[in-house]
């Protein structure tokens, strides 16, 4: 009897232990966003096309489960997704595109609309308004895609940006 009482101490003393030494597991995914113009001045043009630098979201468990920790990291990329846009015109990043949300390397520090429209303008200063189709396309290990395997998300289709004016400067 003492000795069955010994290994029973010993397994629960092996299995809380591990509690105890329990560890957190992160796991990231990537995202790349691009804007693609499809009219300058109500006039249809075969492109440009933007393509902004790719930024990762991470994901964080408490046990090792992989996938679960990228579904995670998709999630709050697709925070900050939802953020940039329900914020477009804004003139800072979304507080769900930092660092405090898992985000890293957000290529939108001056705002999402300000920042194509400020590359637009830029490059076509004959435009006084253009309309783009936004687009974001994931990528990494299972559960980057969630279980619908998504690899790209339309943000937004014919949505229409003033250039600024000689009045208005972009900055």
């Amino acid at each position: 009897m003492k000795w069955q009482i010994a290994i029973l101490m010993l397994i629960l003393g092996m299995a809380f232990s591990g509690l105890v030494a329990a560890k957190d597991y992160t796991r990231s995914c990537d995202c790349q966003m691009s804007a693609g113009v499809d009219t300058i001045n109500g006039n249809t043009v075969d492109g440009p096309s933007y393509s902004y630098p790719s930024f990762s979201g991470q994901g964080t468990i408490g046990y090792y489960n992989p996938n679960e920790a990228r579904r995670r990291a998709r999630h709050n990329i697709d925070e900050c997704i939802q953020a940039a846009w329900d914020h477009r015109d804004g003139v800072s990043r979304p507080t769900e595109c930092t660092a405090a949300n898992q985000i890293f390397n957000y290529p939108f520090t001056m705002g999402l609309i300000p920042k194509i429209r400020n590359d637009v303008c830029s490059s076509n200063p004959e435009a006084d308004w253009f309309t783009v189709g936004l687009t974001a396309s994931f990528s990494g290990d299972t559960g980057c895609l969630l279980d619908r395997n998504l690899w790209n998300t339309i943000i937004a289709t014919n949505y229409r940006i003033n250039c600024p004016t000689e009045s208005y400067p972009l900055y």
